[in-house]
């Protein structure tokens, strides 16, 4: 194991240059090769750094590529990334508001509909404090319409789909 024989240092720089080339796959569209460089990257900020930023983001764009290769462990690592996010802001910030968004996404297509429900509201209400009107707003009250349309709550989902 890498981390055993090497410094924090040493471990860190390694993780950031897989970090890296996850995000050259990425956007490469070439999904599995990033995964795989994400989840190396983790694995060793997961050790030598857990609760520290880079941390949050490495696995935030690992779970953007698990939820595109509709993996059952994308809701995890939202959950993870969103935890370790918090644990860096004093106030919930934009980044938390698209992880938020993202969970819900992912609750929504996994049939967890009152979940989704939830994370687009929290998700709505930080966008709404951040950036007033703007397009990810927009797309927050559409996706909270979806979920509320998939709780045959036809009325609610009107509502914001009107917004």
């Amino acid at each position: 194991d890498y981390t055993k024989r090497y410094s924090n240092e040493e471990s860190h720089r390694l993780a950031t240059i897989t970090d890296a080339l996850g995000m050259l796959y990425a956007s490469k569209e070439e999904f599995e090769e990033a995964k795989k460089y994400y989840s190396s990257a983790y694995s060793i900020y997961e050790k030598v750094s857990r609760n520290d930023q880079i941390t949050s983001d490495c696995v935030f764009r690992l779970s953007k590529v698990l939820e595109v290769l509709k993996s059952e462990l994308t809701l995890d690592f939202y959950k993870e990334s969103l935890r370790v996010q918090r644990v860096n802001v004093e106030k919930d910030d934009e980044r938390v508001a698209e992880i938020l968004f993202c969970l819900g996404r992912v609750c929504l297509t996994s049939g967890l509909h009152r979940d989704a429900v939830k994370c687009f509201e929290e998700a709505l209400t930080l966008r709404k404090q951040l950036r007033k009107d703007s397009v990810d707003v927009a797309d927050t009250y559409h996706h909270l319409g979806m979920a509320h349309d998939k709780l045959k709550e036809r009325e609610k989902a009107l509502i914001f789909f009107k917004e």
